[in-house]
């Protein structure tokens, strides 16, 4: 007579020698202890508590019928897997192109503007240099996205906004040191 040991927490499944029947044994996947032999098949389909809500299961049971929860550790893992999938796929309809490419691109069109109040153009090209070269360096973890050619203009735009800030600001010394001086 074949006597198996069924774990009522994780499902094992596995003979073992006559002389354990009605021992108690902790199982060798999940360590929960159980009795030898106490699972056979007398009728009734056997059942376990569901480790999640504690109602009765049946002991092949891949999912709880009360609780929804997954019990089959192959299903959780098939499960997990598309799920990973999933966010993985909509990740990639989210990143169109590099990552800070465009914002980089903002900043420095409006650094130009804003170059007339001089703080304000030198902190947005600032800006736009900083996030240009980020995207650039960010590029080789994206191959194929676009927006490196946006980059390399927000860096050049960043530095035009900066150097014009300047030169406007250069242009206004004279004057506010006049004003100072009277």
């Amino acid at each position: 007579m074949v006597v198996r040991f069924l774990c009522p927490s994780c499902s094992y499944d596995a003979p073992v020698p006559e002389e354990y029947g009605g021992a108690t044994l902790k199982c060798p996947q999940c360590g929960a202890s159980s009795i030898a032999g106490s699972g056979g098949g007398n009728g009734d389909a056997p059942t376990r508590p569901c480790p999640f809500c504690a109602e009765p299961v049946r002991l092949a049971a891949r999912k709880c019928r009360h609780c929804g929860e997954i019990l089959d550790r192959n299903l959780a893992i098939a499960k997990q897997q598309e799920r990973m999938k999933e966010i993985e796929r909509r990740q990639a309809l989210l990143v169109t192109e590099l990552p800070g490419s465009r914002a980089a691109f903002i900043c420095g069109v409006l650094s130009i503007l804003s170059a007339p109040g001089v703080f304000v153009g030198v902190a947005l090209g600032s800006v736009a240099m900083l996030l240009g070269a980020s995207s650039i360096k960010e590029a080789p973890r994206h191959p194929g996205l676009p927006g490196g050619q946006r980059a390399r203009r927000a860096i050049l735009l960043g530095a035009l906004g900066v150097v014009t800030s300047l030169l406007i600001f250069a242009m206004l010394l004279p004057r506010l040191g006049r004003a100072l001086a009277d």
